[in-house]
């Protein structure tokens, strides 16, 4: 179950449209909220909090950006390599 969120939150970010983004965002905390310490769900987080930022008004975009940070800080906790 957590693998499948991952792959679809991976091929959503892939896509690069404001919905898709949205939702790769949803399905990578799905599998965080299963998997706390999935450090690929963490990154693929990151990565689609960034997209999304593009896409959202200059207020949410710092925001954002952080919660990217974040996540971006934690799966390199959880594994250096990705």
């Amino acid at each position: 179950r957590i693998s499948n969120l991952v792959i679809q939150a991976n091929h959503l970010l892939q896509q690069r449209s404001e919905a898709s983004l949205k939702n790769a965002i949803e399905f990578s905390r799905q599998a965080i909220q299963l998997q706390p310490g999935h450090a690929q769900a963490f990154a693929v987080l990151a990565d689609a909090y960034l997209g999304y930022a593009d896409f959202r008004p200059p207020e949410e975009t710092a925001g954002l950006l952080e919660l990217a940070r974040q996540s971006a800080r934690k799966a390199s906790e959880l594994n250096p390599n990705l």
